[in-house]
């Protein structure tokens, strides 16, 4: 048993027929790329109850396959829940490493026990700007990981250290390269696209409290 009697009292699944009839079917039937993301995305609902509780969390999810295998389809298939207000049909946590990374590191220090997306870290021809890409995805990783400190300007223009309070979840063709960074990372390999059931959808995961 993972969770002990430590932690608070969590009901993941209060219908017992539901859970057989349903859930035991579709999660026999997943590939295990799906199970490893389904549980990270578990994981960080009660991510607070186990730092808490003494058990030190510094990893993150780090998905990797092919340019258009289906990275971050399977990722959505789990972390769609949280929706825009305003746009109901697209997801709220899903940031771009290479246009939004402000928007990010925004997202770490303010959604506490919520899963973020950090979507395609991809490879350029420049080696230049592959370079930056590779130094901004460690830092990035560090960050999640609470292995270094998130600066914020503030209102006085004096630097603030903030902490990540989320759980991040990358995307990328790669794997880092840095193996300090790799010891940060639960590694996800793609090698064929996922072969995901209809039935699993956002809905049904939000739906396990």
């Amino acid at each position: 048993m993972i969770i002990d009697s430590k932690l608070a009292t969590i009901s993941v699944l209060r219908d017992v027929y539901v859970a057989a009839t349903l859930w035991l079917p579709l999660l026999l039937s997943l590939p295990n790329a799906a199970l490893m993301v389904l549980g990270f995305t578990l994981l960080s609902m009660v991510r607070s109850a186990v730092l808490n509780a003494g058990i030190h969390l510094q990893a993150v999810l780090f998905v990797t396959g092919l340019q258009g295998i289906g990275k971050t389809t399977l990722i959505s298939r789990f972390v769609s829940f949280i929706t825009k207000g305003i746009s109901p049909n697209k997801p709220a946590l899903f940031f771009d490493l290479g246009s939004s990374l402000a928007g990010l590191r925004i997202a770490m220090t303010t959604y506490r026990d919520l899963p973020i997306v950090a979507d395609d870290a991809c490879k350029s021809a420049s080696k230049a700007v592959q370079r930056k890409r590779e130094e901004v995805l460690a830092q990035i990783i560090r960050e999640a990981a609470n292995a270094a400190p998130i600066m914020k300007a503030s209102p006085g223009g004096n630097q603030v250290e903030l902490e990540n309070a989320a759980s991040v979840l990358f995307t990328a063709e790669d794997t880092p390269k840095n193996e300090s960074d790799l010891t940060r990372c639960i590694l996800v390999k793609i090698s064929e696209q996922p072969d995901l059931p209809e039935e699993l959808t956002p809905d049904m995961v939000s739906a396990i409290r």
